[in-house]
């Protein structure tokens, strides 16, 4: 990623050396580090207040899209990036779980350096903030810069791209100058230890990445590497051309189909996405105010939620039924904690708050600018096509279902005047008679 720091305190061996627990180290580490990337994405893009931005689209892009979209906003890059860190935690989870390890899910922290990123930029301050701070930005560029080295099966896309060559570790914990540096390594010790894949190992599938992008989410011996590259790409950009470049001929998306709304973002990489922010977020983006209120409540409200949503996805990995409700709530208690003057922070549970609590103290946030895609993700369509625990290969033919749905629930929502707090608890009734929607 950088020079600015010499790598001799590292401790590295051969990969050729390595064993199945290296490679299960260094896959806890990559479900760490994606997991650590969405409280600083989705903070940042909480922030939002109100957002005139306007980021040009490339020319040949534009073309394509034949007028539906000329330009993209700072609360588009950011969130489409939000997005994409969804899917490859859930990804990266899934990488893990084929090879027999139930996902940890580590408390991110936010009061050192970029977990298992080394060497990183001098003077790189992380913290948790607004998208209008400079500092913050910077880090989440750091997160996704690429140095040298991609991941997985380099050919056809970048076959002069070396693979990352030693096992790499500092104080005990993995130690890489990227992303990519990380997930090359792990292709290369997966390849030594395919004998240890489990493909029936429970693994948790979102139905809308299924549709968006090639890949459905779920690992097998077969679509391992694509998965690994797939995090990269998508991120760093370091492999090569992004889904569906804009010079192929079927980068135009049917739009009958239930694909991408960030379709013209993704043609980005996260890097190149969140340099524009940098470049534009000072400029007509007006965020909430903060100032020096202490009130805990709101804190630990997020924190509960959040806490709850970790459970919950270690208890679908492990093989039971995960409760991911919590997942639809973050996005009210990230605008309370807004609202109430603070920057939330992610601060540990003190049992203060309990679950329902938490449930009870969101109502629905006014005035947080969340564009129309926020809601429509978050409160809607994640309802209809999540599928949790799915041993088996989802089927994806059935779009018709999917989109029906997808519409009552829209019509339901806008044919009904619903008193305050009221939506929260009607939200999470939806998800929980939803839960068996795959038919098992």
């Amino acid at each position: 990623m950088n020079d600015t720091h010499l790598r001799a305190s590292l401790e590295q061996k051969p990969i050729t050396e390595g064993t199945l627990e290296d490679l299960h180290e260094l896959l806890q580490a990559a479900c760490n580090l994606e997991l650590w990337t969405l409280p600083l994405y989705l903070t940042a893009l909480a922030s939002i207040r109100e957002d005139r931005s306007s980021v040009p689209l490339p020319a040949p892009l534009r073309d394509k899209l034949q007028g539906r979209q000329h330009d993209s906003t700072v609360t588009r890059l950011v969130l489409s990036v939000a997005l994409q860190e969804m899917y490859h935690l859930q990804l990266a989870g899934n990488l893990t779980r084929i090879f027999g390890q139930v996902p940890r899910l580590d408390w991110p922290r936010y009061d050192g350096g970029i977990p298992y990123i080394h060497p990183q930029p001098s003077g790189l301050t992380v913290k948790l903030g607004k998208v209008t701070d400079p500092d913050v930005v910077a880090v989440m560029v750091a997160v996704e810069t690429p140095d040298d080295y991609a991941s997985g099966n380099l050919a056809p896309e970048a076959p002069d791209v070396p693979a990352y060559g030693t096992i790499d570790t500092l104080n005990g914990q993995p130690a890489y100058p990227s992303i990519g540096a990380l997930y090359s390594v792990i292709v290369q010790l997966a390849d030594r230890f395919r004998g240890a894949m489990n493909a029936g190992a429970p693994q948790l599938a979102n139905g809308l990445f299924s549709l968006w992008y090639d890949h459905t989410g779920l690992i097998n011996p077969s679509s391992f590497d694509d998965a690994a590259n797939i995090i990269v790409d998508q991120g760093e950009g370091a492999i090569g051309s992004q889904f569906a470049p804009v010079n192929a001929s079927d980068a135009l998306p049917d739009q009958r189909a239930l694909k991408d709304p960030f379709f013209a973002e993704n043609h980005w990489s996260h890097l190149e996405r969140f340099e524009r922010v940098q470049s534009n977020a000072a400029r007509n983006v007006l965020t909430w105010p903060t100032n020096a209120a202490s009130d805990a409540s709101p804190q630990q409200v997020l924190s509960v939620l959040f806490s709850a949503l970790l459970q919950g996805m270690r208890e679908g990995w492990a093989g039971g039924k995960p409760d991911l409700r919590p997942m639809f709530l973050l996005r009210a208690a990230l605008a309370q904690v807004y609202r109430s003057g603070q920057i939330p922070h992610f601060a540990s549970v003190d049992g203060s708050v309990g679950f329902e609590d938490a449930v009870e103290a969101l109502a629905p946030a006014q005035g947080a600018c969340w564009s129309e895609h926020v809601q429509w993700f978050f409160a809607l369509t994640d309802i209809a096509a999540m599928k949790a625990n799915a041993v088996r290969e989802p089927d994806l033919g059935d779009h018709a279902s999917v989109r029906q749905h997808q519409d009552a629930v829209l019509q339901t929502v806008q044919g009904e005047q619903m008193p305050p707090g009221e939506l929260n608890r009607w939200l999470m009734a939806q998800v929980a008679s939803f839960r068996s929607w795959d038919g098992s």
